[in-house]
This record gives C-alpha cells, structure tokens and sequence, in this order.
C-alpha cells in the first residue's frame, strides 16, 4: 500500500537534511547494539538477549531512512 505525501520543498529538504544528521546516531547505535549482541555470560548464553533485535532494527531503520531520502531526492517539483 502506498501513501502520497504533499511536502513544501523547503519541508521536504528539512527531512532530508535531518536524515542525514542523525546517519551517525543510528550507526553508533547499530554499532553498540552489535557489540552487545556478542557478549555473552559464562555460560555461553547472549548477556544482553535484546541486543541481537535491536542491532538488527537499527540496520533496519537505517535502510528504511536511506529509501526515503532516496525517494524525496528523485521525486519531481510540482
């Protein structure tokens, strides 16, 4: 299912530049959750068993934020 979505130009940069502001956030967030992800307690078992989950959405959400800024650079001024 698709939604369109009307943005002024000047809103429409104002995400992208916000997208784009935060790519460090969310890979220093990936990055940590990842690192967590593979500590693991004595006994073998994941110490942090969420992290695995949470690296994989911030991977996700990244992907996700890219594919829209990709959307709103290609789309055409009316």
């Amino acid at each position: 299912m698709k939604k369109t979505i009307t943005l002024t130009h000047e809103q429409a940069n104002d995400l992208v530049c916000y997208i784009l502001m935060t790519t460090n956030y969310r890979k220093g967030e990936r990055e940590a959750w990842e690192s967590l992800a593979r500590e693991k307690m004595s006994d073998g078992t994941l110490k942090f068993p969420n992290a695995p989950g949470n690296a994989q959405f911030w991977q996700e959400m990244d992907t996700k934020l890219d594919e829209i800024r990709n959307i709103i650079d290609n789309a055409t001024l009316k």
